[in-house]
């Protein structure tokens, strides 16, 4: 906290116990008031002074915040780089990854994650080769659709990013990894459940109801025997040890995180992780399913995407059942604060 912002509230703090303690600090023109509202203004300054104080430590956003207002944008479809402002560039995340369809308060929770994680990434050198800071291409980054003068960004999009401009998701004080998806198919993953390595206190499992409505929840293939097979053998180019006449009995020790997604399995006697099954199948998800039935085998995905961090869909249903922004952002993402950049 800088010196001069030190100063600032310590001369606020005078003021406030000058309010509370009855100095009338006013000119002798102006020394008879009302009394109830006298009350009524002083209460509200003291609330005012009360949160300025509480929210200080968010000015050191500002230190770089001159930064990331210009953002250097890699356009996959144009292999070309451009700068653009942070803010713009959110609208187009927003417009590419999610319905403008949905609520406003899910349209606003998204804008502030997607702002989130393209801080996240530039703060923590998570560049491109090329030099870009974030890029257009979803599998990558994040999905961007562009408004132009003749179809403009709809009025939904402006405001969710406008009435949360500048603001982020933070952990102590610090950027999360603002990590959202489509549909969890009814309960969010720990980070280290999908793909290993360290817990990370704001990323953990959290129930998801609500999401059975939307098209994302639920994926059903089916296969014949040989065509099981053949995806097995295609997928490890043939080291598999599949038995064409046994089925799904070819997966064995499957391993489970609590929120349902495959940890990991053994498929002709190779140990797999649940995303590796997942791209082995072509799946929405790893929360994967198996069932045999004749010469048929069923695969099930619940939900679409890692699961990691927010659920679109989820946050869609907490706003059609009344909760604001704030409330989905923390649901979603455990422990976090609301911050300003600037």
């Amino acid at each position: 906290m800088s010196t001069n912002f030190k100063r600032f509230l310590a001369t606020l703090l005078s003021l406030i116990c000058c309010i509370t303690t009855g100095t009338h600090i006013v000119t002798a023109k102006h020394s008879v008031v009302n009394t109830t509202t006298k009350t009524a203004k002083s209460a509200s300054m003291i609330s005012g002074l009360f949160n300025l104080i509480k929210n200080a430590n968010k000015d050191k956003f500002c230190e770089t915040a001159a930064n990331e207002n210009t953002i250097k944008v890699f356009f996959h479809k144009e292999a070309a780089i451009k700068e653009v402002s942070l803010e713009e560039y959110i609208k187009g995340v927003l417009y590419g990854e999610m319905p403008s369809s949905y609520s406003l308060e899910a349209l606003k929770a998204q804008a502030v994650a997607a702002r989130t994680y393209t801080v996240y990434r530039i703060r923590n050198g998570s560049t491109h080769r090329n030099g870009a800071d974030i890029c257009t291409d979803y599998t990558h980054c994040q999905a961007w659709t562009a408004g132009s003068a003749e179809t403009p960004y709809p009025e939904a999009i402006e405001r969710a990013v406008e009435e949360t401009k500048n603001t982020i998701c933070t952990y102590n004080g610090e950027c999360i990894n603002a990590m959202y998806f489509s549909n969890s198919g009814g309960a969010t993953e720990a980070i280290e459940n999908v793909w290993g390595g360290r817990e990370i206190p704001y990323l953990k499992s959290v129930a998801s109801p609500g999401e059975s409505v939307f098209y994302d929840f639920c994926q059903v293939k089916t296969y014949s025997y040989d065509e099981f097979a053949a995806a097995v053998d295609s997928y490890f180019d043939n080291d598999a040890d599949i038995d064409v006449e046994v089925g799904i009995k070819n997966i064995q020790n499957i391993k489970r995180s609590p929120a349902g997604r495959i940890i990991s399995a053994e498929i002709g006697g190779i140990t797999s992780t649940g995303l590796q099954i997942r791209a082995m199948f072509s799946l929405r998800s790893s929360n994967v399913y198996f069932s045999q039935d004749g010469s048929t085998i069923s695969i099930v995905a619940l939900g679409y995407g890692h699961g990691v961090g927010m659920s679109q869909c989820g946050a869609q249903a907490m706003a059609e059942n009344g909760a604001d922004w704030v409330e989905i952002l923390k649901h979603y993402y455990t422990g976090i604060d609301i911050s300003l950049l600037c």
